[in-house]
């Protein structure tokens, strides 16, 4: 699978994909930060997530519910660390899945910070995901984020 947008190499303690992306730096950070506009990109695939809820503060939660599987129920969940409109955002990261015989599985919480660079009519995009526990984690992670902005680049082309 190709991972046009990871800059680290695979398996790099910090993970990072970036890009430029045909919107301003103001959309892009909406695209972000409104739960309604990610439920039109957000995810490692199109219909990936199924609920997002947003509270924009330091402080503030994050959500990302992914469709269920007959073997399993995730999310991801994570509270805003750090809020710059149209600049940066920081926030943490736990992923967690329940089994259906209701074993509950939690990584340790990993850091997301995103920062937006005006790159003429253009918006330089870029992601780093640290503290992730594991190879595996760091892997997923990587595939995960790179789906995401591919998705992301669709939805400010008009194509999502």
């Amino acid at each position: 699978m190709s991972l046009p947008f990871l800059s680290s190499t695979p398996g790099d303690e910090v993970v990072v994909v970036e890009g430029d992306f045909n919107a301003s730096v103001e959309r892009m950070f909406r695209a972000w930060t409104d739960a309604g506009e990610l439920m039109k990109w957000f995810g490692p695939s199109k219909g990936a997530v199924v609920a997002i809820d947003v509270d924009l503060r330091v402080g503030g939660r994050v959500c990302f519910e992914f469709a269920a599987t007959e073997n399993k129920r995730s999310a991801v969940e994570g509270t805003y660390l750090e809020i710059e409109p149209n600049n940066k955002i920081v926030f943490t990261w736990s992923h967690i899945v329940v089994r259906p015989d209701g074993e509950e599985r939690v990584t340790p919480q990993s850091k997301v910070t995103v920062t937006f660079k005006a790159n003429g009519d253009r918006t330089h995009v870029r992601l780093c995901h640290e503290g992730i526990a594991t190879q595996d984690g760091r892997d997923g992670v990587s595939h995960g984020w790179n789906g995401a902005m591919s998705q992301l680049q669709a939805y400010c082309a008009g194509e999502a």
